[in-house]
């Protein structure tokens, strides 16, 4: 009796399910996994950018002036000592501000100040981000150690969270850029941790659920199986041979076998007797 390919666990539908919902549930793990990394690090650095546009009120106050920010840096330009003092003030005051350096551009795009004095007056106009800041947004990117190696000499062991600030002068005008720097080690570290414990988490729902869902397809299978065999049995009577058929909005009849495939299948049937039932019957006319 045959069973269809479907309810068979051995057919090549059945051997290839358990390898692509293996498959569908690996790539619903990664994607899951990299959205949450992607969004982790879009927080990690909007915080990062909001951070730095709060750092020229404390630098105000870090640094004890009697002047705004961008007077300072008017007689930054002007005037050594004030170069020196902004200098020393940051180099005291960095770690504070969650800082690895920072530096600070004319409207222009050239340096006025950087711990490394051989960057003053380097044209760095060609930046999009801080060609954002000068005209009043806050730009903001990650930059790898060896991009920050490539751009400045220097060298740095941790990714960096680069903001470019616009400063304003009293009449609300943009008359410098604030280039900070922050370290972006404990935040990969926060997110790296958030991650794991996610991963684990969802490796072992994905696990019950997989496992579920193959239980569960075997079972329908095992019962579509045995569906499909019952329904190649013919209920028939022991003695007469007639043929229960089962309506479902009639109720149940037996008919004879030639009616019931007369019926089913068109078919017709001729009618002779066999060798025992001759001699049985008949026994004269042998």
């Amino acid at each position: 009796m045959k069973t269809s390919a479907t309810g068979n666990p051995r057919s090549p539908e059945g051997q290839h399910f358990p390898i692509l919902m293996g498959a569908l549930f690996a790539a619903l793990y990664a994607a899951t996994l990299s959205l949450q990394w992607f969004t982790l690090r879009n927080v990690a650095v909007t915080e990062a950018k909001k951070q730095a546009a709060d750092m020229t009120l404390m630098l105000e106050e870090h640094l004890d002036t009697s002047v705004p920010l961008w007077r300072l840096l008017d007689l930054v330009v002007e005037d050594p000592h004030y170069y020196d003092l902004l200098k020393e003030g940051l180099k005291e005051h960095l770690p504070e501000l969650g800082l690895v350096t920072a530096r600070f551009y004319d409207i222009s795009g050239k340096v006025i100040f950087a711990e490394d004095r051989s960057l003053l007056g380097t044209d760095h106009s060609h930046k999009k981000l801080l060609q954002r800041a000068r005209s009043g947004d806050i730009g903001t990117k990650i930059v790898a150690p060896k991009e920050y190696r490539d751009i400045y000499g220097t060298e740095n062991f941790s990714s960096l969270v680069e903001t470019y600030v616009p400063v304003r002068d009293s009449g609300g005008h943009v008359v410098y850029v604030y280039d900070a720097y922050q370290d972006f080690g404990p935040a990969r570290g926060r997110m790296i941790g958030a991650l794991g414990f996610t991963a684990v988490a969802l490796a072992v729902l994905m696990t019950v659920a997989m496992v579920s869902t193959l239980w569960l397809t075997r079972k329908i299978r095992r019962l579509e199986t045995e569906v499909d065999i019952l329904e190649h049995i013919l209920p028939i009577c022991m003695y007469c041979k007639k043929i229960r058929v089962e309506g479902t909005e009639e109720p149940d009849r037996w008919t004879p076998v030639e009616a019931y495939y007369h019926e089913k299948d068109n078919t017709d049937f001729s009618h002779g007797i066999c060798d025992e039932c001759l001699e049985k019957h008949h026994p004269d006319l042998e």
